[in-house]
């Protein structure tokens, strides 16, 4: 039996190990070089070679990466053909595969083909949903994982608190923050503080926001500021908005979406010297807003794309679809 993976066929499979492909794939999908991860994973192909879940992970993480749904489908139908077990690590890069794709329906179908679910499946869903906004599912499945006796982790946490900011629930944000803290004794990361802070800038809660900030046992990245800044810009507060923006600057004073948002702020609030002034301090830095560079995937093939640019050959095609 004969398969096809982007565009090209390979004869039957046969079971080998240790091939040196497999060896170096992993390097290339831990240090964010996705083509490359999965134009080794077609050599692998090419010598008939079964993978190993090792080496599908790598894969699947890749393609991830690269939004190539229909690759990840590819891999998917692979998997089950080749009677792979999904009760294990598959099943969850499989679940984070098709949540990072857009696919949020295939993640669930996944997750609930699985019939020994552990607790590496309840995160991949929980996050993935979380991802995707869909904060009454996510509350939902982490209580049922929770009755179902699995104890969640850190990251856990992380897609819940994302699911409350996506959906405005403060309430529920502050919650579950400290239940995280509280009953399961776990150390909020940058990240957890990071989900936390999001939530009360979008509910307009910009002074316990401050606070969090100020009391976190490590140094504010350019994330839980930029939270800050934005939430301040949205609802009109220009003193948070100004400690915000001398933060960001002092941690990452080349971001250009730092004197963007500034910019806005001023200008929603007439300041207009202000407004000036930012565009001062920006020529004076030589900080300018670069155009932006995009992907799509369009039949089976990813394209890239530099924001106003209409010179690649296919754009109207593309649009159009």
């Amino acid at each position: 039996m004969g398969y096809e993976f982007n565009g090209q066929f390979y004869g039957s499979i046969g079971v080998v190990s240790g091939n040196l492909e497999e060896d170096i794939m992993p390097s290339y999908e831990f240090n964010g070089q996705f083509m490359e991860a999965l134009e080794l994973f077609q050599e692998i192909l090419e010598e008939d070679i079964m993978p190993s879940h090792a080496t599908l992970v790598s894969a699947l993480s890749a393609v991830s990466g690269l939004a190539t749904l229909s690759k990840g489908r590819w891999i998917h139908s692979f998997m089950v053909k080749h009677g792979f077990d999904l009760d294990g690590v598959l099943g969850t890069s499989l679940i984070e595969m098709y949540s990072k794709c857009g696919s949020i329906e295939s993640a669930l179908a996944v997750f609930r083909a699985i019939d020994r679910k552990k607790l590496g499946h309840w995160t991949a869903i929980i996050v993935g949903l979380g991802m995707h906004g869909m904060a009454d599912q996510v509350l939902e499945l982490f209580l049922e994982m929770r009755k179902n006796g699995m104890r969640p982790h850190g990251i856990t946490f992380i897609g819940v608190l994302n699911a409350c900011s996506h959906a405005g629930l403060v309430d529920l944000g502050r919650y579950y923050f400290n239940l995280m803290i509280n009953d399961y004794e776990i150390e909020p990361t940058i990240e957890h503080y990071g989900c936390f802070v999001d939530i009360l800038c979008r509910a307009g809660c910009l002074d316990e926001a401050k606070n969090v900030i100020e009391s976190m046992p490590m140094k504010p990245n350019k994330v839980i500021w930029m939270s800050l800044l934005s939430g301040a810009r949205n609802h009109g507060n220009v003193e948070v908005g100004d400690y915000a923006a001398r933060h960001l600057i002092d941690v990452s004073p080349d971001t250009v979406g730092c004197y963007v948002l500034l910019s806005n702020m001023y200008a929603a609030a007439d300041k207009w010297e202000k407004v000036s002034q930012v565009r001062e301090i920006m020529r004076k830095r030589g900080v300018k807003k670069d155009p932006g560079c995009s992907s799509i995937e369009h039949r089976g093939v990813l394209h890239e794309f530099i924001v106003g640019d209409k010179s690649h050959p296919r754009t109207k095609d593309i649009i159009l679809s």
